[in-house]
């Protein structure tokens, strides 16, 4: 059996998911977040979730949720304004 298939589930918030897929959602929004360091880092959680919500909805396969879930949420991300620097 394979091992994604004897994974535990986990829910979080985006939704049942196993061990793997986790680790690769929270990869994928550090990295988004790195990506758009001037933007919000709740702003940019705020869209992968909902991307990954959405995504995982209808997902009978977990293997390309996490790629899928960075490239659509890395154009959401990409439409919000940048935060404003701090005055010193």
């Amino acid at each position: 059996m394979p091992a994604w298939r004897s994974s535990p589930r986990s829910r979080q918030a985006w939704g049942m998911t196993n061990a793997y897929t986790d680790n690769a959602l929270n990869g994928m929004k550090e990295r988004l977040t790195h990506e758009f360091g001037d933007r919000s880092r709740a702003d940019v959680a705020a869209c992968f979730d909902n991307v990954t919500k959405d995504l995982l909805a209808g997902a009978r396969i977990l293997d390309f949720v996490p790629l899928l879930a960075y490239r659509l949420a890395r154009g959401c991300v990409a439409r919000l304004p940048a935060d404003e620097p701090q005055a010193a």
